[in-house]
């Protein structure tokens, strides 16, 4: 460990003094003024350029006072350019003794009939990108989120989760205010496009106005700018559907207003035609800036009654639902510093599924096979609220957060074939969170206090109905965690020093009653207290130059675990001393490329919720057995990068790559006893090795008003598994590359088209598996007059469902939409249209393959009428 410690420190040494002699950056600024008028010209175009055939090595725009500033790092035969629509071009060699400029642009005369001018689709000023938002929509985009999944640069999850150049956003913004946090679904999802002038991405944004200078988050920030006239005052739209065979409907209410003191939020919407709005209230996960993810604590779902959700297919053709949801999102600025929020949502959400499946578990030298299908039934509730007080000064930073979740989820599935039952379970989960964050800035000095509790509280049972036996599952869950932490950060010449320290405290009670199951074991009975203490102590040093970025974490946790298992008059404390040090290096090459290095190593903290010894019932096929042992996991790991953006040409593209190794002190495993499944964990070693790469190409063609990207994964996994008392070595394999543009080309007329290949692989010591996917779809959208738009959209699936059968799935739709005034518009759809019944599609996973066949949704029709005020 000393020789790992030491090997670390020269390297960052090592880094810090290279980047220090090696690659200083030299600022280059002045004023560009019109030549004539001798007035400040905005949004000249100054480029540093390199030998002969131009390279661009920095650029910048100037702005509204004529001003502008950009770093380069001289070299040899580098000249720097001034130039602008209607203007001449000037361009001189630069040399280190000339680093500021007064520039006179002189009008370029044109004998033309015609001058067409093309609007820039992306404007950057220092780390602001501004994506003009008319130059991405096409004529079927009704909301934010359509436009953004348009925009080089910037991926939106099918869930509705942003990420930038492969990172999630850190804030979502609207004129500036973050009134929704991390449930900005509700706004992507519902805010009209036509209302927003521009999104505008902040790189490496620092939200809170304490830390600037002493902290340099990577994450981006996204900024919704409305225009003029969505200003100060209500803009919405009521939109109504109905259709039949069998009868749907489709209701949505969205009414929004933002003025300086006060600003709301508010929608309602109904549906019973596929489509999920539960997504629109999911909370992502946003960077976490002053806790390091040390508030992280979740529990495991003891009961796992889950109707199965079909890959690949789009939820619209399968889900058959009954959904109401209501979100109101209010924020009051009480006086210049300080702002108070409020949101409440409820959903009411009633999903229906018929599957069929075909299980086939791979043993050492045979195959164990089971056919069922099954009819599910799920009832979701669920109720939240969130008040947040806040002050975001240069002097001084609080924020106090309440929030509350309450969810009541009822669950039936009725199961036919090899293990006919009806399995029934209720869900609920309680949670009440407080957090406050607290910071003062002293000159180039802050401290931070933070304080963060949750509640939880999880009664959950379940009941097996078989044609012989009952069986009952009762699992109580009860937790209180918190987290107390301060930090102290210093800036000094290029270094920031960061000492984080606190104390988290855990506890947890669990009881669990399992009765009527046969008795393959008397350990039926669970009733444990779980608990832990964790001072700690996290040391951090950040480096920061023109061209490198070095940080340099030393974590340093001490646990006091306490256990006590009533049943079996057990009790135990065990002391552990947990550290992971990680070392993160950022190069940047030029302005516009990055270079990216991560490496850690250590344990991982060990995982409370399972240490109990009686059975659970997690469904009608599965039980699951704990394992108290306090040995902890062995973590390596290391990852390279690289991340290019290009705004003037549109181009963005990440790659990254991790190789992971991992000593488990316990193994996976399951043991086939009866009509049940016994998963388990064996207190052995066991070693996993993992690839993981991942990444993204995005380029936006303007000449056709369109975007090409292209998504890249792929995950490697080797370890092993205990199977009736075997263990069995496997490799699982997954692989998938996604394809994806848009364009006009012509303009009446616009294309996007998306496809996916999937390729799964399952290696044995005496055989292997493998199975292809391949999905693609294309739309087409024909605008024969401003008042009609015409789309039609194909979807096409493949499926191997083993080396000698595969499945083909055609999907069509038919819409279409006529403005009545620019205010009210009538239309129309028609889904599946080909009629059909039943999707396929294989998967491997751990020692198992799963063959699905889905019911989806029959052919249907609506007619919408939607008035935007």
């Amino acid at each position: 460990m000393k020789r790992i410690a030491y090997l670390i420190a020269l390297s960052l040494l090592s880094v810090l003094f290279y980047g220090n002699l090696s690659a200083q950056k030299t600022t280059l600024s002045g004023t560009v003024i019109e030549g004539e008028k001798n007035e400040p010209l905005e949004n000249t175009m100054v480029t540093v350029l390199k030998g002969c055939k131009k390279q661009i090595i920095a650029y910048a725009l100037t702005d509204n006072q004529g001003k502008f500033s950009l770093s380069v790092l001289f070299q040899d035969s580098l000249h720097i350019s001034f130039s602008g629509l209607g203007y001449e071009t000037q361009t001189f060699p630069l040399s280190p003794d000339k680093l500021r400029f007064q520039i006179k642009m002189n009008v370029k005369p044109y004998n033309l009939r015609e001058v067409s001018v093309k609007a820039t689709r992306i404007i950057q000023r220092e780390d602001t990108l501004t994506y003009i938002v008319s130059n991405f929509s096409e004529v079927q985009d009704r909301t934010i989120g359509d436009v953004l999944k348009k925009m080089p640069g910037i991926e939106v999850s099918e869930k509705g989760e942003i990420r930038y150049q492969g990172l999630p956003i850190s804030k979502f913004y609207i004129e500036g205010i973050d009134l929704l946090e991390n449930k900005y679904g509700i706004a992507t999802n519902n805010l009209p496009h036509k209302n927003v002038k521009s999104v505008e991405v902040l790189e490496h944004h620092q939200p809170i106005k304490a830390f600037k200078g002493l902290s340099f988050p990577e994450n981006a920030a996204i900024n919704i700018k409305l225009k003029d006239e969505a200003k100060a005052q209500w803009i919405g739209n009521l939109q109504a559907g109905a259709g039949g065979d069998p009868f749907i409907w489709d209701g949505r209410l969205f009414a929004m207003r933002i003025v300086p003191k006060w600003q709301s939020l508010n929608t309602y919407k109904t549906n019973n035609c596929g489509t999920n709005i539960s997504n629109e209230i999911q909370e992502f996960e946003l960077a976490d800036l002053l806790n390091a993810k040390e508030n992280r604590y979740k529990t495991n779902d003891y009961i796992q009654v889950n109707p199965e959700s079909a890959p690949d297919l789009e939820e619209k053709r399968y889900l058959f639902n009954k959904s109401h949801l209501f979100t109101t999102s209010n924020g009051w600025k009480l006086n210049d510093n300080y702002q108070l929020n409020a949101q409440v949502t409820y959903l009411w959400n009633r999903l229906r599924s018929d599957n069929a499946s075909r299980t086939t578990y791979f043993f050492e030298d045979s195959t164990r096979i089971v056919n069922e299908s099954e009819a599910s039934r799920d009832l979701q509730n669920e109720l939240s609220g969130r008040l947040t007080l806040f002050a975001n000064t240069t002097g001084y930073y609080l924020k106090n957060e309440l929030q509350t979740n309450l969810r009541w989820n009822d669950t039936d599935i009725n199961t036919f074939g090899d293990f006919a039952n009806r399995q029934s379970a209720e869900t609920p989960r309680y949670q009440l969170t407080n957090n406050l964050e607290l910071i003062k800035r002293f000159g180039q000095q802050s401290v931070t206090f933070t304080s963060y509790n949750k509640w939880l509280y999880e009664p959950q049972q379940l009941k097996v109905n078989r044609e012989a036996q009952h069986e009952y599952q009762k699992a109580d869950n009860s937790v209180l965690f918190s987290n107390t932490a301060f930090a102290y950060v210093s800036a000094f010449s290029r270094f920031i020093l960061t000492l984080r320290g606190g104390f988290k405290f855990l506890y947890r009670d669990f009881n669990s009653d399992l009765k009527g199951i046969n008795p393959i074991s008397t350990l039926l009975k669970n009733n444990t207290v779980s608990s832990y203490l964790n001072p700690y102590i996290t040391p951090s040093l950040e480096y920061n130059s023109s061209s490198v970025k070095v940080t340099l974490n030393v974590p340093f946790h001490y646990f006091r675990y306490r256990f006590q298992d009533w049943v079996f008059h057990d009790k135990r404390y065990k002391n552990r001393f947990i550290s992971a040090p990680s070392i993160n290096i950022n190069y940047f090459i030029t302005p516009l490329l990055t270079i990216k290095a991560q490496g850690s190593i250590g344990n991982k903290p060990l995982d409370e919720s399972l240490f109990f010894r009686g059975y659970i019932l997690q469904n009608y096929r599965n039980l699951q057995q704990g394992l108290i042992d306090f040995t902890t996991d062995k973590v390596k790991s290391v990852s390279a990068g690289i991340v290019y953006r290009n705004s003037l040409k549109s181009c963005f593209y990440n790659f990254n790559m991790t190789r992971m190794w991992t000593e488990n002190a316990y193994i996976n495993g399951r043991n086939f006893e009866g009509d049940y499944i016994v998963n388990t964990r064996f207190a052995q070693k066991n070693d996993r090795k993992s690839w993981i790469l991942t990444g993204r190409f995005s380029k936006g063609i303007d000449k056709l008003h369109g975007m090409i990207a292209i998504d890249l994964m792929y995950i490697n996994n080797r370890t092993s598994m205990m199977q009736d008392g075997i263990q069995t070595p496997y490799t699982s394999d997954w692989f998938t590359i996604s394809p994806q543009f848009n364009f006009r080309p012509v303009s009446w007329s616009n294309i996007v088209y998306k496809c996916t290949f999937g390729r799964n692989i399952l290696e044995l010591p005496t055989t292997s598996s493998s199975s292809n996917r391949f999905t693609q779809s294309l739309e087409i959208v024909f605008v024969p007059t401003q008042q009609l738009d015409i789309k039609l959209k194909g979807e096409h699936y493949y499926n191997e469902l083993n080396a000698k059968q595969s499945k083909t799935l055609f999907m069509a739709d038919a819409s279409f939409t006529y403005r009545i005034s620019p205010s009210f518009e009538i239309g129309g759809i028609i889904s599946n249209i080909l009629d059909k019944k039943v999707y396929s599609y294989t998967l491997y996973d751990q020692l198992t393959n799963y063959d699905y066949r889905y019911m989806i949704r029959p052919r249907n029709y609506m007619l919408q009428a939607t008035l935007t005020f």
